[in-house]
């Protein structure tokens, strides 16, 4: 499949200097990650992560964003996964290093099932269907999350 969308690397470090990515596409016309989009989707993930954005790259480096704190989750090995469909149907999946776990939290009371309701996840979802698109362009129609887990649990649908 060619790549119609720009790729981008989102990097976050954990206190212990360990780091992760999580790469999301967006429309050929984003080209800096000065872009309003890429800057929105970085203020989403960063309020549903506990761990630095260190860094946001296309092909160069971004700034610091925002500094780790501490939680339950502050590792970047630590994940909650979610998973959206796009519009043709087929399931994109999103790595979140570090999800918070304290108030205001994207978990359920379990601390595992992360919560489609709760206002941090709901912000990142409204971000994802305004400004993001799979690697070969296609959209996200609506902003329905059919997956969402922690690592290492089950996914639940």
């Amino acid at each position: 499949m060619a790549t119609v969308g720009t790729r981008v690397t989102f990097t976050f470090v954990d206190p212990n200097k360990r780091e992760t990515k999580t790469t999301l596409f967006f429309p050929v016309s984003v080209v800096t990650p000065n872009d309003s989009h890429i800057v929105a989707i970085a203020a989403e993930l960063q309020a549903c992560s506990t761990n630095t954005l260190k860094e946001v790259s296309i092909s160069q480096d971004g700034d610091q964003v925002a500094s780790a704190t501490a939680n339950a989750y502050s590792s970047c090995q630590d994940k909650a996964l979610l998973q959206m469909d796009n519009a043709a149907g087929q399931a994109s999946n999103w790595k979140l290093p570090a999800p918070i776990a304290t108030t205001p939290t994207i978990f359920e009371s379990d601390n595992v099932t992360v919560d489609p309701t709760s206002t941090l996840i709901a912000n990142f979802v409204t971000a994802v269907v305004n400004y993001v698109c799979t690697q070969g362009g296609t959209g996200f129609a609506d902003g329905t999350l059919v997956g969402h887990r922690l690592m290492r649990k089950r996914l639940k649908r």
